[in-house]
C-alpha cells in the first residue's frame, strides 16, 4: 500500500480542526493537528510533513511569527493559508514570504483538495517530470491536438506576446503556464498565480494595484500590489472571465503602456512583467453578453491556447497513465494497468478532466496489492459507470439536438432546479453551484432568468 502524503493542519478552532481532519483522513491523506503556532513548529521540527494547511488568525501567530518562521526554516515544504477574517495586508503578506495559496473559510472541501491536489503536484521533487531536463514534456498527450498546443506553448515562451489559456476545470491550464515560465529568460523571477474567484471584488484593486497610506479607512501603511511583485517575472491570471469590469479597464490600460497608479498614488509605477492569463468559460460569448471588454480580450488572446477537454482526447489516456505511474513509483511499484481497466477509463467522461484521472490513480495505488491495477482497484463511481442505462439514455438524446442546445437546456434545468432548492438565495445557489456570486448573476442575465420567480 503506497504511503499517504502528510499533512499539517493548525488552527485553534477545534470544530474546524477536527472536522477538516476527519475529512481529509477518509481521503486518504495523514493528518497531525496542532492548534497554535508554537506547537505546529515544534511538529516541523520533528516529523516529516509534506503540505501544512494553517489558519492565520491564531496563538502564536498574531504577527505572522509563526507563517514567517515555518517558511524561513521549511521552504520546501508548502503552506495553505485559510482565514475566516480576510484583509489586504495579510493576503500581501502572505505571497511575499511565499504562501502557495489562500483560501477564506467556509469554503468547499472539493476546494480544498483541488488545492492540496495542485499544491502537492508543484512541490520540488515531486513534479511528474523534470521540468528543466525535457522542456514540455510534462504537457503529456500524443493526439494532435495535444502537440499542437506544446508547439505553441513552445513558441510563446520565447517572446512576451499575451497568452490567453482556455479549457474546463482540470484540463491543466495552470500547468501550461507553468511550463512557459520555466522555458522563458524569465524562468529566475517570480510567477505570481492571481486567482480572480478567490479574492475579494472590494481588495482585487488594492491587491493587484498596491496603494498608499490613508488612500482608503483600513489603509494604515503604503502595501506593494502583486502587480509590482512581478516584476521580470510573469503574472498568472486564474479565471480572467471573473474579473469585475472596472478593473478589466485598469488591466488593459496596463497592458498597453507597461504602468499603472496605485490608489493614492500621484505618479505611475512601471513594471515589466509577462501576462498569462487562463478561463473555463468561453470569453467570446462573455464579451457578446457584455460582460467582458472585446478590447482587452484581443489584447489577452495575442497567443490563444485551448486544451480539449480528456474525454475528446482518450487516446491520450494510456500515456497520462503511464506518466502519473512513473510520478507515484516512489510510493508504490506496479507494472501498469489490466486491459480490463484501461477499457473502463478510456470509456468514463471525466467530468474532472486530467486531475481526476490523477486521483483515481492514485485511488487504485492505493487498494491495488498486485502488479497491475484492475477494475476492483479503480473507484465506485469509475466502475458504476460501466454500461450505464443512462449514458445509453444520454447517448441517444445528443443525436437529435446540437451540442449547443443541448448544453443550453441542462444549463436552464440546472438553474431551475438549483433556485428552487434554495428559494430564489443567490448566495447559497452560488456556493452550492462552487462559483461566485458574479459568475452566477452572469448566467441568469444570459438565460434571462430572475431569482425572485424562485422565492416563496
Amino acid at each position: 500500500m503506497s504511503e499517504s502524503p502528510r499533512l499539517l493542519i493548525a488552527d485553534d478552532e477545534p470544530g474546524f480542526l477536527d472536522t477538516t481532519a476527519e475529512l481529509l483522513k477518509n481521503e486518504g491523506y495523514s493528518c497531525i493537528c496542532a492548534r497554535d503556532g508554537e506547537s505546529a513548529m515544534r511538529i516541523l521540527e520533528t516529523e516529516s510533513i509534506d503540505l501544512v494547511i494553517s489558519d492565520l488568525n491564531m496563538p502564536g501567530n498574531a504577527s505572522m511569527e509563526w507563517i514567517r518562521s515555518g517558511r524561513n526554516r521549511f521552504e520546501d515544504v508548502p503552506l495553505i493559508v485559510v482565514t475566516g477574517f480576510p484583509s489586504l495586508d495579510s493576503a500581501i503578506d502572505g505571497i511575499k514570504v511565499g504562501v502557495s495559496d489562500y483560501l477564506l473559510k467556509p469554503f468547499e472541501i472539493g476546494d480544498l483538495l483541488q488545492t492540496i491536489d495542485r499544491v502537492l503536484l508543484q512541490k520540488p521533487g515531486a513534479r511528474l517530470a523534470p521540468l528543466d531536463m525535457e522542456g514540455f514534456a510534462p504537457i503529456v498527450g500524443e493526439t494532435d491536438v495535444m502537440k499542437e498546443v506544446r508547439e505553441i506553448a513552445s513558441q510563446v515562451a520565447r517572446s512576451d506576446a499575451g497568452v490567453l489559456i482556455s479549457g474546463e476545470t482540470g484540463t491543466g491550464k495552470e500547468l501550461v503556464a507553468r511550463t512557459i515560465h520555466l522555458n522563458t529568460d524569465r524562468r529566475d523571477q517570480a510567477f505570481n498565480v492571481i486567482d480572480c474567484t478567490a479574492i475579494p471584488e472590494s481588495l482585487m484593486e488594492s491587491i493587484l494595484f498596491g496603494h498608499s497610506k490613508g488612500s482608503f479607512t483600513s489603509a494604515d501603511r503604503e502595501q506593494v500590489g502583486l502587480l509590482a511583485l512581478s516584476e521580470k517575472g510573469i503574472t498568472f491570471f486564474d479565471e480572467i472571465g471573473e474579473m469585475p469590469m472596472n478593473l478589466q479597464a485598469k488591466l488593459l490600460r496596463f497592458l498597453e503602456e507597461k504602468t499603472f497608479l496605485p490608489l493614492g498614488k500621484k505618479s505611475h509605477v512601471e513594471i515589466d512583467t509577462k501576462i498569462i492569463a487562463a478561463t473555463n468559460r468561453n470569453l467570446e460569448e462573455f464579451v457578446e453578453a457584455g460582460y467582458f471588454r472585446k478590447d482587452l480580450y484581443f489584447r489577452l488572446a495575442v497567443v490563444p491556447i485551448t486544451i480539449p477537454p480528456l474525454r475528446d482526447r482518450i487516446a491520450d489516456i494510456p500515456v497520462l497513465v503511464e506518466h502519473f505511474l512513473r510520478g507515484f513509483s516512489h510510493r508504490n511499484v506496479v507494472s501498469g494497468v489490466t486491459t480490463n481497466a484501461m477499457k473502463l477509463l478510456q470509456s468514463y467522461d471525466w467530468p474532472g478532466n486530467v486531475r481526476e484521472l490523477r486521483n483515481v490513480i492514485e485511488h487504485a495505488l492505493t487498494f491495488c496489492h498486485s502488479g497491475r491495477i484492475d477494475l476492483s482497484d479503480l473507484p465506485s463511481r469509475v466502475k458504476e459507470s460501466q454500461g450505464s442505462d443512462e449514458r445509453k439514455r444520454f447517448s441517444e438524446l445528443t443525436t437529435s439536438i446540437s451540442r449547443q442546445d443541448f448544453l443550453a437546456q441542462a444549463d436552464k434545468q440546472y438553474l431551475e432546479a438549483l433556485l428552487s432548492r434554495h428559494g430564489g438565495n443567490v448566495t447559497s445557489s452560488a456556493k452550492e453551484a462552487r462559483i461566485s456570486r458574479q459568475s452566477l448573476h452572469k448566467i441568469l442575465s444570459k438565460y434571462e432568468f430572475s431569482a425572485d420567480n424562485f422565492r416563496s
